[in-house]
């Protein structure tokens, strides 16, 4: 914050003797004023050295305490952005959730796009997206308690940042306390995209970072799966089915695939022709052409990708 003191030790108003009393009442109603207003600027540009580390850290309790209560409060975000570089690095600081949505500030503007947000909790990261299907639906907001969240005052317009504001231009908290002016979001489909968290390594040790691609179906399938061991690294679809495919790359310099596509059947009736298809497990057929010399002696196998040469 710019250091404004001295505006107020310069501008107390002296007096000679000689003023009359109007002149000088004049004078320090024009000081009032100005001292007035320089605490409205203050107060407004308080920053992390207008305070102790002990201030910080109960700024910051009494912070997580209001978000518990009140729940998803539109300045959360700001409040956040303004501390975190004073307070990320203070070991008393400990948030147990946070999450990006702007599904309170979409439904303000009348915006019905995905809403792509990253929520934090637990051991555990998710990237979210949150689906309207149904832009003329609408509900109340609730916080993570389930309380319903009204307006603090009537919202008449946004920030500049594009937060509900008041008719001066303040900006309007949510709250709990029930009011004539409910939070009113869209509903929203959830579809978990991705996951960061810990899973037992299979051999009952220690719990590894795992990484969770996909929706899935709700019962695990449809999804791919990235862990490292002690070992390996480990990539892993689980199908539709059920079923896992996967790829280990070994600390030993290998790699393992599982179910690698084998072939089953080899046609050369249409070897004379300069052509012959092979049968892979699942059903797949893939062709590939001849090339011959004078002898009639194959000296070229390829396909629309590849080519291997034969040396007689």
């Amino acid at each position: 914050m710019p250091d404004r003191m001295h505006i107020l030790d310069t501008g107390f108003p002296t007096f000679t003797g000689e003023e009359s009393t109007e002149e000088k009442v004049t004078a320090v109603q024009n000081y009032l004023y100005m001292l007035m207003e320089e605490l409205r600027y203050l107060l407004r540009h308080l920053d992390a050295e207008n305070f102790t580390d002990a201030g910080l850290v109960e700024l910051a309790e009494g912070m997580t305490q209001a978000a518990q209560q009140d729940g998803e409060n539109p300045l959360n975000e700001f409040v956040f952005h303004t501390l975190s570089e004073n307070l990320i690095n203070n070991d008393e600081l400990v948030l147990d959730r946070l999450s990006t949505s702007r599904r309170i500030r979409k439904y303000l503007l009348r915006d019905t796009t995905d809403d792509n947000y990253v929520s934090l909790s637990g051991q555990g990261e998710q990237l979210i997206t949150g689906r309207v299907e149904n832009g003329e639906a609408a509900e109340q907001a609730r916080n993570r308690f389930g309380q319903a969240l009204y307006w603090q005052r009537e919202p008449a317009g946004f920030t500049a940042d594009g937060y509900p504001a008041d008719e001066n231009g303040e900006p309007v908290c949510a709250v709990t306390s029930p009011t004539a002016w409910p939070v009113t979001v869209y509903p929203y489909k959830k579809l978990v995209r991705a996951q960061l968290t810990f899973a037992p390594d299979g051999g009952g040790g220690e719990a590894l970072p795992q990484l969770i691609l996909g929706e899935g179906d709700g019962n695990g399938n449809s999804r791919g799966y990235l862990w490292k061991d002690t070992e390996n690294l480990n990539i892993q679809l689980v199908n539709s089915a059920g079923d896992p495919v996967s790829i280990v790359l070994g600390d030993d310099g290998y790699v393992d695939v599982d179910k690698f596509r084998r072939a089953t059947e080899m046609d050369f009736s249409g070897w004379s022709g300069g052509f012959f298809t092979e049968e892979l497990d699942g059903a797949v057929s893939v062709g590939y052409m001849v090339d011959f010399d004078g002898q009639g002696r194959p000296i070229r196998i390829y396909d629309q990708t590849h080519s291997c040469n034969i040396v007689w």
